[in-house]
C-alpha cells in the first residue's frame, strides 16, 4: 500500500493552497490579456514553462492530456476566423478568414494551450484531499467544497458508467450511422443525467442518516503558509500585473 506524503514529510515543497492561488492568479492574467498581446502571453508562458520544470512535471502525461483537450477546443474555435474585423487575409469561396479574425483565434488559442498547462499541472500535482484541504485554508465555504468533493469523487464512476453504455451500444449496432451515433449520445447522456439525480438523492440520504446535517465547521489550518511560499505568491502577482502593462 502506498501512503501519499504529507506536507510534513516534504517542508521544501510548495503547499497545496500556494499552489492553488498561484494557478488562480495566472489563469486570470491569462483569462485579462487583450488580444495580440504577444509579449505578454509570451512572459506567461515563459514563467509557466519554469514554474512546471522547477516542479518537475511528468511531461509525457501532461502532454497526453493537453493533445485530447487542445484539439477538441481549437475545432470550436475555428469559427472566430470568419469574424469581421480588419481585412481579408484568405478567401476561399464564401469563407473568408479576416486578419482580426486570425488574431482572435491564435491569441484565444494560446490563452487555451496556457490554461491547459495550468490546470492539468495542478490535477496532476495535487491529490483531492490536498486540493480539498487548499479550498478550506484560502476560506471557501466549507459547504461548497463539500460539494466539489463529492462531485470529484464521482466523476469517475459517471466516465465508467458512460464507457458501459457506449459498449452496449456498440454492441447493438446503435452507432450504424452519424445519425444514429448521435441519438444514441443523446439517450446515454439523459439516462446518466437521471441516473445522478437519483444516486446524488439516495447518498444525501445516507449521509444525513449518518449524522450530516450540512452545518461543517469552518476549517482552521494548523500553521501559517511558509515565507516562500507567500514571497513567490507576491513575486507571482506582480509579474502577472506587470506584464499587462507590456506593449502589444
Amino acid at each position: 500500500m502506498t501512503v501519499l506524503p504529507t506536507r510534513l514529510d516534504r517542508p521544501q515543497t510548495l503547499q497545496p493552497p500556494t499552489y492553488l492561488l498561484i494557478t488562480l492568479i495566472t489563469l486570470l492574467a491569462i483569462a485579462a490579456t487583450p488580444a495580440g498581446s504577444w509579449l505578454t502571453l509570451g512572459v506567461y508562458g515563459i514563467s509557466i514553462g519554469l514554474l512546471l520544470l522547477w516542479r518537475r512535471t511528468n511531461w509525457r502525461q501532461l502532454t497526453a492530456r493537453i493533445a485530447v483537450e487542445f484539439s477538441f477546443i481549437v475545432l470550436i474555435l475555428l469559427g472566430s476566423l470568419g469574424q469581421r474585423s480588419g481585412t481579408i487575409w484568405l478567401q476561399v469561396g464564401a469563407l473568408s478568414i479576416t486578419t482580426g479574425g486570425l488574431t482572435t483565434f491564435a491569441t484565444t488559442a494560446t490563452k487555451v494551450f496556457l490554461s491547459l498547462l495550468l490546470v492539468n499541472a495542478l490535477q496532476q500535482r495535487l491529490t483531492l484531499p490536498q486540493f480539498l484541504e487548499a479550498l478550506l485554508v484560502l476560506r471557501c465555504p466549507p459547504i461548497f467544497v463539500a460539494i466539489i468533493g463529492s462531485m470529484l469523487r464521482y466523476l469517475d464512476l459517471l466516465q465508467r458508467e458512460f464507457q458501459r453504455m457506449q459498449q452496449a451500444a456498440i454492441a447493438r449496432n446503435g452507432y450504424g450511422t452519424a445519425r444514429a451515433q448521435r441519438q444514441t449520445l443523446a439517450v446515454i447522456m439523459a439516462s446518466i443525467f437521471i441516473r445522478t439525480l437519483g444516486r446524488g438523492e439516495r447518498i444525501h440520504q445516507g449521509m444525513v442518516a449518518r449524522g450530516y446535517n450540512s452545518n461543517l465547521p469552518p476549517y482552521l489550518p494548523d500553521r501559517p503558509l511558509p515565507k516562500t511560499d507567500q514571497w513567490l505568491m507576491g513575486g507571482i502577482a506582480l509579474l502577472a500585473i506587470a506584464a499587462q502593462f507590456l506593449p502589444n
